[in-house]
This record gives C-alpha cells, structure tokens and sequence, in this order.
C-alpha cells in the first residue's frame, strides 16, 4: 500500500480511502447475507421438525380409528375361522362313515361292535384295555377299527379341531396326558372327539329292546341313521372345572356335526333345539340318566323326536 508522508505523519490517500470504505461495505454485507442464510437454515429445520411429529390428540384419533377397525374385523375373522374348523370337522365325519362303511362291507354288513358294557354315554373310547374280547384288535374298539383295518390312515380324523375340552383333545388325549410315554399305565384308553352309536350296555331308562335296536342296524337298513356325531351331552365338564358348554364342540351358534348310515356328513339343522334339550330339558349333572339322554339323542339326529320330547321335556 503506498502511504504519503507529510510532516512525520502518513496518510491515505483519497483513492485508498475509498477502497477501504469499499471493502468494509463488502464485509458488512457478507455478514449480513451470512446472518440471514442462517435465519433460513434455522427456520427451514424448525418447520420440517415440526411436519415430522404427531400432536398428542392425533396420535390418540390414530390409536382410536385402529381400534375401532379392529373390533369390527375381529368377529368376522372369529366366525371365519370357526366356520373352516366345522368344514373339517365334517370332513372328518365323512371319513369316519367311509371308515366304517369299509369295515362293515368285510364284516356281513354289521358296523365296528364296542367291547362288553359299553354303555351310550362313554361311546367315544377309540382303544380299551379291559378283558380281552372279541370286539378288540390289538387294543383298539369301535370306530377305533377303522384305524386298526387301514380303513382311516391318520387317527387326527377322528378329532374334531373345534373341540376345548382337553379330553377329547388330539394334542391332550392321544399325544399328552394319555400317551404312552406320559401315562405308560392308561395309554391304551384313548378317547376321540366324536360319539359313535354302537352300544351294549342297558342303563337306568336303556332298555334290552334299545340295545338290540342298535346292535341290529347294518349296511341294509333303510333309514339312514346317524352312525358318528359331535358330543352332545354337555354334562362332561363336571369332570372338571370347565364351564358347561366345553366339551360342546361348535358354539356360536352351537352346532352338532353328524355323519350318517348312507355315507353322508351334515351340520344337524335342529342342532340349536338340541343344544336347548341337553341344558334345559336334561340336567347336565344327571349322571345316571345321561345314557338315556344320548340314546335320545341319537334318535333326534335320525329326525324322530319323539323320545326326547317325552323324556326330556323343555320346560
């Protein structure tokens, strides 16, 4: 920078004055520009954060719009899938009646026998272990046989995916509490899911004449008779604390399954009626007559009412 010196003192000249004047209005703007860049960058950040988050009132009308989609979905999902598992159900019935209906054609006509004192209302033992008898191959009894001639391949057919009650339950009865390896003292007394129609044994109200009835019915009777249903005595959760209906496979509405003499498997269309007879006509807790409801029972699915209304009356 050239400097002119007067009397022992520098000064600028007129032309750097201006230069520095120049130069320091270029500072002054750039920090201004620079302030103000800033004041942008900041307010930009502070929008897109605030964009970025829920209020708490949105964040509860979310929560309230999800939940009130949910209950609208969850009964209709419900009924869906109870509405799948009773189309196994009567699938497995079907293949139970193929089952039997294969063994009665090698057998003169006659369906799979129960062995001796088998009464009405224990009728869904599948393997006994009592005195050896005629009526039991290699441990396995009535609607059992099927399985143990090949005539049903897999033994999950003859339980019924709807049922609750552990009992009668594949995964608690045949591979739980009543397998070999957890109770190597009980695991030939098996039981499945569903009730089957041959009995022996005469009960309070059970006649010789019902017993004969039953064990007459072969591949020539006319009618064709329910051979295979679900549980319908709804008396079996007295064995424990269950509520009443538990051992009631299909609930809301409460429906009986039943497969029949001709081959067929159909949900019973006075299933509600029935349900009505075995909690309001018949006591639950009747043990001793719970044999005479079931052989009533039974007659119901063949359409003839008639014994149920006389016995079990509604009120």
């Amino acid at each position: 920078m050239i400097m002119r010196i007067v009397d022992g003192a520098s000064y600028r000249t007129p032309g750097q004055l201006r230069s520095g004047v120049s130069l320091g209005c270029e500072h002054d703007r750039t920090l201004r520009a620079a302030s103000a860049e800033k004041r942008i960058t900041s307010l930009t950040r502070g929008r897109c954060a605030s964009r970025q988050g829920f209020t708490l009132i949105e964040l509860l009308v979310v929560i309230s719009i999800i939940a009130l989609l949910i209950s609208m979905l969850l009964p209709t999902l419900s009924r869906t899938r109870d509405s799948a598992r009773m189309s196994v159900c009567l699938s497995n019935q079907k293949q139970a009646i193929i089952g039997i209906t294969a063994y009665a054609s090698g057998n003169d006509g006659y369906w799979p026998r129960m062995p001796p004192l088998a009464n009405a209302k224990l009728n869904f033992y599948v393997t006994y272990g009592g005195t050896p008898a005629p009526e039991i191959v290699r441990g396995w009894v009535g609607i059992g046989l099927t399985v143990a001639y090949g005539y049903i391949n897999n033994v999950s057919y003859l339980y019924c995916p709807s049922q609750r009650y552990e009992a009668f339950t594949y995964e608690k009865n045949w591979g739980g509490v009543n397998s070999a390896a957890n109770n190597p003292n009980n695991n030939i007394y098996r039981r499945c899911s569903y009730y089957y129609r041959i009995f022996n044994q005469t009960a309070p109200q059970v006649t010789a004449e019902d017993v004969d009835e039953v064990l007459s019915f072969n591949m020539g009777t006319k009618k064709p008779r329910a051979m295979v249903a679900d549980i319908f005595y709804a008396g079996y959760p007295t064995w424990g604390p269950y509520p009443m209906d538990t051992a009631w496979a299909h609930i809301n509405p409460h429906v009986v399954n039943a497969g029949y003499s001709d081959g067929h498997a159909e949900s019973f269309s006075e299933s509600a009626e029935l349900w009505r007879y075995a909690t309001q006509g018949f006591n639950p807790y009747d043990s001793p007559n719970a044999d005479d409801f079931v052989v009533s029972g039974w007659k119901y699915l063949d359409g003839e009412p008639e014994r149920m209304e006389s016995h079990w009356p509604l009120p």
